[in-house]
C-alpha cells in the first residue's frame, strides 16, 4: 500500500497490467510446484512405501501443501482410449 501511495501519480494502466501479468504468473508457478509436489508424493510412496525407513520419515516430516488427488484417474495399468 505504501509503494501504491508513492506511485499515486504515475500510476497507469501499463502498471496494472504487469501486476494482472505477475499475479497469473504466480498462480501458475504455484500451479505447477503443489502439482508436483503431488505427483513426487506419489511416486515415492510407490517405490518406498513399505520399508520402515520410510514410514518413519514420513511420519516425521511434512510434505506440503499439494493438489488433491484426482478423482477422475483410473488405477494407472490401462491406456486411455482414442476414439
Amino acid at each position: 500500500l505504501a509503494a501504491a501511495y508513492l506511485l499515486l501519480d504515475k500510476f497507469s494502466y501499463k502498471l496494472l497490467g504487469y501486476l494482472g501479468i505477475s499475479t497469473v504468473s504466480w498462480i501458475g508457478i504455484m500451479f505447477v510446484l503443489l502439482g508436483a509436489t503431488r505427483n513426487l508424493e506419489k511416486r515415492q510412496k510407490e517405490e518406498y512405501g513399505n520399508t520402515d525407513k520410510y514410514k518413519n520419515w514420513v511420519a516425521s516430516t511434512w510434505s506440503g501443501w499439494m493438489l488433491p488427488a484426482d478423482s477422475s484417474s483410473t488405477s494407472g495399468t490401462e491406456p486411455n482410449e482414442i476414439t
